[in-house]
């Protein structure tokens, strides 16, 4: 009986053992599987990053492009601002000029005019003091 009962548990122990060693082979696959399945994953992460970086670099690259167009735009812009605000200083430049000859020439005509009116007030008096003696004189007469 006694040879039975070993028997019995060693078909028992037969008859489980396989399973467990399935399940540890299961088991080993599952593992390898879901390794595999990470390093996938790792690897699409890892080219959906590089995708974003590569999208991210064009966009950077065509607003970099963008800017240095709008650079020259502006520069041009103001390059030309400044050539006309030079050519309207450089025309205020000669109406100031002008104006300055024409002032000047009339302060000359205005002390002109005053030195005659001077002139004209020392004749007179000289005329008013020839008058007055030469009525002083011819009144007895």
């Amino acid at each position: 009986m006694r040879k039975m009962i070993i028997a019995s548990i060693l078909i028992s122990a037969s008859l489980f053992a396989a399973p467990v060693a399935e399940q540890k082979i299961d088991t080993a696959k599952i593992t390898e599987q879901k390794k595999a399945e990470a390093k996938i994953r790792a690897q699409a992460d890892e080219q959906a990053l590089e995708r974003a970086y590569a999208k991210e670099f064009a966009f950077l690259k065509a607003q970099k492009e963008s800017l240095k167009k709008q650079v020259t735009t502006q520069a041009t812009r103001n390059d030309t601002k400044l050539k006309s605000a030079r050519k309207d200083v450089s025309i205020f430049e000669d109406k100031l000029l002008g104006f300055e000859v024409k002032i000047d020439a009339a302060q000359e005509r205005l002390l002109k005019a005053q030195q005659a009116e001077q002139g004209s007030i020392d004749t007179s008096a000289i005329v008013d003091g020839t008058i007055t003696q030469a009525k002083a004189t011819l009144e007895p007469y």
